[in-house]
C-alpha cells in the first residue's frame, strides 16, 4: 500500500510539473506573438 501510495504521489508530481512547463511555454509564446 505505501510503495502504491508513493507512486501515486510521483504521477501527481510529474503530471503538475508537466502542467506546468505547458502553461509557461504558452505564455512564452503568446508573449513572442
Amino acid at each position: 500500500m505505501i510503495k502504491n501510495i508513493n507512486i501515486s504521489k510521483l504521477k501527481i508530481n510529474a503530471l503538475t510539473s508537466l502542467a506546468l512547463v505547458y502553461f509557461f511555454s504558452n505564455l512564452m509564446v503568446r508573449r513572442r506573438y
